[in-house]
């Protein structure tokens, strides 16, 4: 649907106003490099994040499977204290996905806005 829709508008675009469009088509590829780069931030920050809480989770499992051997030493908060260490870059790597999504999402918003005041500018 998304495919038909870019392909009629461009098409309506070109047959009524075709030097306007090609300007405004000069913008495109500055949408398409933050489209692209916000991807791979956003992608980068999801398998960190999922290694993060891999690791985490691995710890925290190993923990209660020897759960018996832990109450039976006192060591519950020394588990504690072991499972927020690994949970802490879990945490950190959620930050920066959010934080490149968010970035990404503001940037073509910015992208967008700048078309439209180029558009009534050149119209």
């Amino acid at each position: 649907m998304g495919f038909g829709i870019i392909i009629s508008g461009l098409t309506l675009a070109f047959t009524k106003a075709w030097a306007y469009t090609l300007c405004l088509l000069a913008i495109l590829p500055f949408m398409v490099a933050i489209m692209v780069i916000s991807e791979r931030m956003m992608r980068k920050g999801t398998v960190a994040a999922k290694k993060a809480y891999s690791q985490s989770g691995g710890y925290a499992e190993q923990a209660l499977n020897a759960v018996k051997i832990v109450v039976a030493f006192g060591m519950e908060q020394t588990e504690l204290d072991n499972f927020v260490h690994y949970l802490e870059p879990a945490r950190k790597a959620a930050l920066m996905s959010a934080f490149g999504a968010s970035t990404a999402t503001s940037s073509i918003i910015f992208i967008m806005f700048i078309m439209y005041a180029y558009a009534f500018f050149v119209g």
